[in-house]
């Protein structure tokens, strides 16, 4: 069944007033994350969109992130971008790195609260650089003469970036390959690029890109 982005909101108020006498805690909140991150992955979106929206309210900031992804790019409803831009903003005050990320894109160059404390429940698979600086010296599977925003020249900059975006690239090719839908798959890594790679500012955040990405396009493969 498709989610239905106006009977969730409206079915989110006994979880709130639920919350409000029971308690929603981290740990729920986290484990509530987990549940929903599996049901993502099995793409099931009405129960991950449900499962995220709850954690969100629990406190878990990652989950207003990936609530506002599904949102951003209309999995298993509407696009709203309002909606998506709101979840951002409070996983950014919340702390979550990623969700200020996702907030600046969505922005476009306007002022973006920063992360008020390190999540420290995601773990840093490169340390941060500044990308302006840095020599474009890697060789992913696009051009670096013609990188045009922070997020590829950070790709450009790291050679376990640009390996990380070759095996990508390859991976991309056997899914569409696979895919009975070739246009999701194409459509999917539009979204991707725009929506969660390009929003970067940090290799910290694109290696967890590549990664999340990865575990999606396996997901088409038999």
């Amino acid at each position: 069944m498709k989610w239905n982005l106006a009977g969730f909101r409206t079915n989110l108020l006994p979880v709130l007033a639920l919350c409000a006498l029971a308690g929603c805690g981290r740990d729920s909140g986290a484990s509530l994350y987990a549940d929903g991150q599996s049901a993502y992955q099995a793409r099931d979106f009405a129960k991950a969109a449900s499962l995220f929206e709850r954690a969100c309210v629990a406190g878990e900031v990652r989950a207003c992130t990936s609530l506002g992804t599904m949102v951003a790019n209309g999995e298993g409803g509407r696009k709203d971008a309002s909606w998506a831009r709101g979840l951002f903003e409070k996983a950014c005050k919340g702390g979550d790195a990623e969700g200020c990320d996702k907030l600046r894109i969505m922005t476009a160059g306007s002022s973006v609260p920063q992360a008020t404390a390190p999540n420290t429940t995601q773990t840093a698979a490169a340390p941060a650089s500044t990308p302006d600086a840095a020599p474009l010296t890697a060789h992913p599977s696009f051009d670096c003469a013609t990188a045009h925003n922070q997020a590829e020249r950070l790709i450009c900059s790291d050679d376990g970036l640009a390996k990380r975006d070759v095996g990508l690239a390859r991976l991309y090719r056997r899914a569409r390959d696979h895919a009975v839908d070739e246009n999701a798959v194409i459509a999917e890594q539009r979204d991707w690029i725009a929506l969660r790679r390009n929003a970067c500012t940090s290799k910290e955040c694109l290696y967890r890109a590549y990664a999340h990405r990865e575990r999606e396009l396996e997901d088409w493969l038999p």
